[in-house]
């Protein structure tokens, strides 16, 4: 039997993921650093915040969406 997943659910799951992109992209940027000596790349100055961010974002959501339905039921 497949679950639903609800719409805060789906959020807190996309919002985790983005989390672990921006910390990954994070530390790959830092080993290049700290590797070749050189300033990191600007994409990673880009998507590790925005990818932080977003993901911070989207478990906000949840939680809001969550309430929601809460006060609704």
């Amino acid at each position: 039997m497949k679950e639903e997943i609800t719409k805060s659910e789906e959020l807190l799951k996309d919002g985790k993921r983005h989390l672990k992109y921006g910390v990954g992209f994070g530390v790959l940027s830092l080993g290049a650093v700290a590797v070749f000596g050189a300033l990191a790349c600007p994409l990673c100055v880009v998507a590790v915040p925005g990818f932080i961010a977003s993901g911070v974002i989207k478990m906000k959501q949840s939680k809001d969406v969550k309430k929601i339905k809460d006060q609704l039921a």
